[in-house]
């Protein structure tokens, strides 16, 4: 047996999170491209610790200069003991990555809500080739 494959085994026994078994360092979390950062973004989206908002254009998407990144509310209270600290957001000010994230959560929102289940597999099609595409940028962060 893969000493991965054990390790979600005895967390699953367990029902504790593998980063108890394995450590947070297992994590691999390595921010160095703007792969890295889309990659690193849209998993703290997917995994429902923060959360992605704004105002939403005609066309259905969020308009990118009205972006949030902000923690999920049910997890403030383990991460700001003070409750007078107001909520902070993830302030992004690359217009690139915005509008890259304002298209990948469009079609995210499309694939999700999707009955059909042959339109469902075009657009999860869709959105795995939109996010191979900004996962796969190599240009190194300053």
């Amino acid at each position: 047996m893969k000493p991965e494959r054990h390790a979600q085994e005895l967390a699953a026994g367990l029902n504790v999170s593998e980063i108890c078994i394995n450590g947070a360092d297992s994590l691999g979390l390595r921010v160095q491209t703007k792969g890295d950062v889309y990659a690193f973004l849209i998993s703290l989206i997917h995994s429902k610790a923060f959360c992605l908002d704004g105002k939403y254009g005609d066309n259905g998407k969020l308009m990118p200069e009205t972006i949030k990144i902000s923690l999920n509310p049910a997890i403030n209270d383990f991460v700001y003991p003070d409750r007078s600290t107001v909520q902070q957001n993830l302030q992004i000010t690359n217009l690139e990555i915005l509008q890259n994230l304002s298209e990948w959560h469009y079609l995210y929102k499309l694939a999700t809500k999707e009955k059909d289940e042959e339109k469902k597999q075009q657009l999860n099609d869709e959105l795995e080739t939109f996010e191979l595409k900004l996962f796969s940028q190599q240009k190194a962060l300053k």
